[in-house]
């Protein structure tokens, strides 16, 4: 898509061809202290891993950032598809869906919402204290009740 830029954010950057590197419409960072700036300014997160392991954080982050999301399923290890997340592993319908987004603002945008408020509901810290509020009681009344 002509005019369509992208930002490789992240760790091993000199595994990624020097052609690719040289392309004026591509920026590649290297490691980054906060994704947050960068996935603010996206249209698109795009997280079309392969192969990997450890904790995938890059789509919550994403959706802290209000950023539509297309990940393999690899790239979405720990997630289910659906609200805020479109989960694909075919690589010809991964760049056919993210091509859409970029095409259409209106089902990007709703994307992003719903990325947002999952993002809100479930992983912010004060979701994340409810829940764990709720565990504590939970174990607390358990306690009380031997």
């Amino acid at each position: 898509r002509p005019g369509t830029t992208l930002a490789l954010i992240g760790r091993h950057s000199e595994a990624i061809p020097t052609y690719i590197g040289k392309d004026r419409q591509v920026t590649i960072t290297g490691p980054v202290v906060d994704a947050t700036a960068w996935l603010e300014r996206a249209k698109v997160a795009v997280a079309p891993l392969t192969r990997g392991a450890g904790v995938c954080v890059k789509v919550v982050e994403a959706w802290r950032a209000g950023c539509a999301v297309v990940a393999t399923s690899v790239g979405a290890r720990g997630y289910e598809a659906g609200e805020g997340l479109i989960m694909i592993d075919a690589p010809s319908s991964f760049a056919t869906t993210v091509l859409q987004l970029l095409l259409d603002a209106e089902r990007r945008q709703r994307l992003a919402r719903a990325g947002r408020r999952r993002f809100e509901q479930e992983y912010a810290w004060t979701a994340v204290r409810a829940r764990m509020d709720r565990q504590i009681i939970g174990t607390l009344a358990l306690e009380v009740m031997r």
